[in-house]
C-alpha cells in the first residue's frame, strides 16, 4: 500500500511538472513570431524567421533558412540558424551559444551572452555589451564597440574555400573600441588588419600585428 502511495504521488508530481512547463513553438515551413512577454519553450522551423517579442522568455531558438532577432529585454536558453542574420537587442539576455554558419551577428548596447557567438561568413558587430564566451569566424569584418566586454578571446580561423584561392578579396577588418576589453587570446589563422584602441585591454594576438589608434575611430 505504501508503494502503492508512493507511485501515485510521483506520477502526480510528474504530471503538475508537464503541465507547468511552457509549450514550445514548431513549424516546418513559414516564419513565427513570439509576442512581446509571452512565455514559451523551443521554438523553431525550418523555413522562415523567427522574431521573439520584447520581454518575452523563451528556450532554445532555431531555424536553419531565416534570420532569427531578439528584441529588447528578452531572454532566450540558445540562439543558432544556418542561413540567416542573429540580432540581439538591447538589455537581452542569450544564456547559451549564439551560432549561424551564413549570415551576420549583430549585438546590441546592454545585451549579455553567457557563451560563444560564431559564425562562418557574415560580419559581426558588438556594442556595449558583455560575451560570456568567444568570438568564432572566418570571413567577415568583426567590430567590437567601446566599452564591450568579451570574456573569451577572438579566434578568426583560415578560409580554404575554393573561391579564396581564384579571386582577390580584400583583408577582413577587426576594430576594438575604446573601453573594450578582450580577456582571451586574439588569434588569426588568416591575414587581417587588427585595429585596437589606445584605451581598449586585449590578450596575447598570435598572426596578426595591432595598430593601435586614438580617437572613437580607427583610420578608414
Amino acid at each position: 500500500m505504501q508503494h502503492t502511495l508512493i507511485l501515485v504521488t510521483l506520477a502526480a508530481a510528474l504530471a503538475c511538472g508537464t503541465a507547468g512547463a511552457d509549450p514550445g513553438i514548431s513549424k516546418v515551413m513559414g516564419s513565427i513570431e513570439v509576442s512581446p512577454g509571452q512565455h514559451a519553450g523551443d521554438v523553431n522551423t525550418v523555413n522562415g524567421s523567427i522574431r521573439v517579442g520584447a520581454n518575452a522568455v523563451v528556450g532554445k531558438v532555431d531555424t536553419v533558412n531565416g534570420s532569427v532577432t531578439l528584441e529588447s529585454h528578452a531572454t532566450a536558453a540558445s540562439l543558432d540558424t544556418v542561413n540567416g542574420s542573429l540580432k540581439v537587442e538591447t538589455d537581452a539576455r542569450v544564456a547559451g551559444p549564439v551560432t549561424t554558419v551564413n549570415g551576420s551577428l549583430l549585438i546590441e548596447d546592454g545585451a549579455d551572452l553567457g557563451a560563444a557567438l560564431s559564425n562562418v561568413n557574415g560580419g559581426i558587430r558588438i556594442g556595449a555589451a558583455h560575451l560570456g564566451g568567444s568570438i568564432e569566424t572566418t570571413n567577415g569584418n568583426i567590430t567590437i564597440g567601446a566599452n564591450a566586454h568579451i570574456d573569451g578571446g577572438i579566434h578568426m580561423n583560415a578560409d580554404t574555400s575554393w573561391w579564396h584561392f581564384f579571386f582577390f578579396e580584400s583583408l577582413p577588418r577587426v576594430v576594438i573600441g575604446p573601453g573594450a576589453v578582450v580577456r582571451g587570446p586574439l588569434h588569426f589563422e588568416r591575414a587581417v588588419k587588427l585595429y585596437v584602441s589606445d584605451h581598449a585591454s586585449i590578450g596575447p594576438v598570435t598572426g596578426a600585428t595591432a595598430i593601435r589608434f586614438a580617437g572613437a575611430n580607427p583610420p578608414d
